[in-house]
């Protein structure tokens, strides 16, 4: 009777969770004009997981230490540089809020972040 409680439980959560997997287009504002990327995101439990696509090539930059709690998700990207030890970190964070994603990115150690929407393709 407990496991069923509990399984009962498990999946409810799960009905309940955001659904963050797939694909997302973000649009934010630089001093150049407004930019778009693409963000494939999975989400394992609390983990999240994807790319992030950048520039017009459609390269595409793994997220590192992609966290998911609750509605809220947060991550990292390298960008810029040819060598690893050039590329600056940018830090993502947002909140989803059904299809679609506001939040931040802020290069680390920069002063304030670029707000940025993204909708759920």
């Amino acid at each position: 009777m407990k496991k069923v409680i509990l399984l009962s439980l498990l999946l409810a959560a799960g009905a309940w969770a955001t659904p963050v997997d797939g694909r997302w287009v973000v649009t934010f504002q630089t001093p150049k004009g407004t930019k778009e990327l693409v963000l494939n995101l999975k989400a394992d439990g609390d983990r999240l997981t994807g790319t992030v696509g950048m520039g017009r090539k459609g390269r595409a930059v793994q997220i590192v230490d992609g966290k998911i709690n609750g509605d809220e998700i947060s991550f990292t990207t390298k960008a810029g540089g040819r060598k690893q030890q050039n590329r600056a970190k940018i830090l993502w964070t947002g909140r989803i809020d059904g299809n679609e994603l506001t939040g931040s990115r802020q290069r680390e150690g920069g002063r304030r972040g670029r707000p940025f929407t993204a909708v759920k393709q």
